[in-house]
């Protein structure tokens, strides 16, 4: 005899009021289930009851989830799996994860300092023989005010230059950078007065590059007059 809700009936009686096989009821009862939940025809799954009474949020990741007994059991906020747990112990001793690589940006960002008085972003990281810094993204080495256009700005159209506004080769402000051919670069330094021509005073033969013996060609190459007049005779 089974006692439910106040009344007291056979196996059989209570199968046959609620629509289940006799067997079944025995067998849910011979499983330890209780009585409540033995005489129900369409009893809830223990995963049902599990999602029910259990399902909490990853503190971590914010994803949903059924925590284990044993996670409940030590007490604490338990994660979703053992990357977040991991993750989060990580992150309480304020180191980084294992395996968790920065990002092309977040390194960039390590290796430069900016000047306030003139807004460059000055290159703490290596450079080579030019004074250019060198960064390694997507696996290749580039040279670092590349690499900033890219980041920052986005793709360089093949054979086109990074030129700098501020003439400081050591800058990686994206805002100090422009593109341009290997012409418009070299007009440039022309137009600043810092091309490496220019600072020659005397051709080869030591004669003087003033405004009467000097002479521009289509290329805007400089050649001295006095010697190219010597030329046309020989």
């Amino acid at each position: 005899m089974l006692e439910h809700n106040g009344e007291e009936k056979s196996i059989s009686e209570w199968a046959k009021d609620i629509g289940v096989n006799k067997n079944t009821i025995v067998y849910r009862l011979r499983r330890g289930w209780s009585v409540d939940r033995a005489l129900q025809k369409n009893p809830k799954t223990v995963r049902e009851i599990r999602m029910a009474n259990r399902e909490m949020e990853c503190p971590q990741c914010g994803n949903t989830f059924i925590p284990r007994l044993s996670q409940l059991k030590n007490g604490g906020d338990p994660c979703c799996s053992h990357k977040c747990a991991s993750s989060r112990n990580y992150y309480e001793k304020g180191i980084r994860p294992p395996g968790r690589k920065k990002t092309a940006r977040q390194r960039f960002e390590n290796k430069y300092e900016i000047v306030s008085e003139s807004g460059c972003w000055v290159w703490i990281a290596g450079i080579n023989d030019k004074g250019y810094g060198r960064f390694k993204l997507d696996g290749k080495l580039f040279l670092a005010h590349r690499a900033a256009y890219t980041i920052y700005v986005g793709e360089i159209p093949q054979g086109i230059n990074v030129c700098h506004k501020c003439d400081v080769p050591e800058c990686v402000n994206p805002d100090h950078l422009f593109l341009g051919t290997q012409k418009d670069n070299i007009q440039d330094s022309k137009s600043k007065g810092r091309h490496r021509q220019l600072r020659k005073t005397h051709c080869p033969n030591g004669h003087e590059y003033n405004e009467e013996n000097t002479y521009f060609s289509s290329k805007g190459w400089r050649y001295c007059r006095a010697c190219r007049s010597k030329m046309r005779i020989i």
